[in-house]
């Protein structure tokens, strides 16, 4: 029973890492893009800070301060967006 339990969950495990890695990627080249001020990276953040809004309620509070911040007019000009 344990190696069949095993069969089934190793995968599904290995699968979960494997998500992860590529999240970690993912969120490494979007902190790469905020550090050097492409806008492509200010506007994924506030998509992603957007999806955050569903994470009551501590990733609530946390979306909206970055969905107020990458909304400034000083980090907007940072971004070259008018």
């Amino acid at each position: 029973a344990a190696g069949t339990l095993l069969a089934f969950v190793a995968p599904v495990l290995a699968g979960l890492g494997g998500l992860f890695i590529l999240i970690g990627l993912v969120e490494l080249l979007l902190a790469w893009g905020l550090y050097t001020g492409k806008n492509w990276a200010r506007i994924v953040a506030i998509i992603f800070a957007i999806l955050g809004l569903l994470a009551i309620p501590i990733g609530t509070i946390i979306s909206i301060i970055i969905l107020y911040y990458l909304t400034r007019p000083h980090v907007k000009a940072f971004f070259g967006v008018r």
